[in-house]
Parts: structure tokens; C-alpha cells; sequence
């Protein structure tokens, strides 16, 4: 396996534009107070695939899905107002979508038979379903070690 030379590297990064600080500066001896909002927001969710070629296949998904979240300072009794809509993160299905269709790019291209398929360990890298999907292609499927996101060129990208 050469970083250089035959490796794919995959991974997929949230945007939330209405994700609020949990950190924030003040002067010493004083509380950061900062009042925020509550408001509904679209995630947007970007997968991608490099090689040392260039960039082989993104794709920009915008969450439809939700879910409910409870708003700061709501009431003990609940009412429709004191819970929020906000969407879903990505699914292992999208993923799987996502990969099928690098897959399909890269079969174009003969030079990139028996290429790495290079992934971080995240929960929707789901092994016993991508392996044999990525193997069946002709490809090898390569999981990085947690917490080692310096391994995959994707992440400085």
C-alpha cells in the first residue's frame, strides 16, 4: 500500500450554521455569556474521496430528516413549542450510496484497479456491510485507527 500510488481516501464532514458555542472568551473573573437563539437549521453533509491525483467523487447532502431537541429554557409541562425540529446526521445507507458510486467512477479508470479504500473507524463504516461491497469490486477495503485523523490526507483537505 503507497499513499502516493494506489490509495483512495474517504471520509465525511458535518456543517451546522446554526450550531451554537459551547465555549467562549471573557474578561477574568467574569462569566461568557453569550444569548443565543433557538432556531431551526439544515445540516449539510459532505462526503468525499482524494487520491493523489485529485479529488474523485464529492457529494453534498442536505439532512430532510429530523429530529426533535428540547429548547433551552422550556417549561416543566410540555407544549409544541418547547421542542425543536432538527435534522439527522448522515446514515450508514448514504454512505453506502456515497461509496458505490466512487466505486463506479473509479472502475472507469483501469489504473485504479485494486486500489486502498482508506476509511476512519466511524460508526456508519459499518465492516461486515462495506467489506464485501468494496471487496466484490476489486478494491481493499483499509480502516485507520481512532483518533488518527493526521493518517488520512482527506481531513486536511
Amino acid at each position: 500500500m503507497d499513499y502516493l500510488k494506489n490509495c483512495i481516501f474517504v471520509d465525511e464532514s458535518v456543517f451546522d450554521i446554526n450550531k451554537r458555542r459551547s465555549r467562549g472568551w471573557s474578561k477574568r473573573g467574569t462569566q461568557a455569556v453569550v444569548k443565543t437563539p433557538s432556531a431551526r437549521g439544515v445540516t449539510h453533509t459532505v462526503i468525499g474521496a482524494i487520491s493523489a491525483i485529485g479529488v474523485v467523487n464529492l457529494n453534498m447532502r442536505e439532512s430532510r430528516n429530523v429530529k426533535r431537541k428540547k429548547v433551552v429554557g422550556a417549561t416543566k409541562r410540555k407544549t409544541p413549542q418547547d421542542r425543536l425540529s432538527v435534522p439527522k446526521g448522515t446514515k450508514d445507507g448514504h454512505y453506502l450510496h456515497f461509496l458505490n458510486d466512487t466505486m463506479d467512477i473509479m472502475d472507469g479508470f483501469p489504473e485504479m484497479r485494486g486500489y486502498f479504500i482508506v476509511m476512519d473507524n466511524a460508526p456508519i463504516h459499518i465492516p461486515k456491510v462495506i467489506d464485501p461491497m468494496i471487496i466484490n469490486r476489486g478494491y481493499t477495503p483499509v480502516y485507520l485507527p481512532p483518533y488518527s485523523p493526521e493518517l488520512n490526507p482527506i481531513e486536511r483537505s
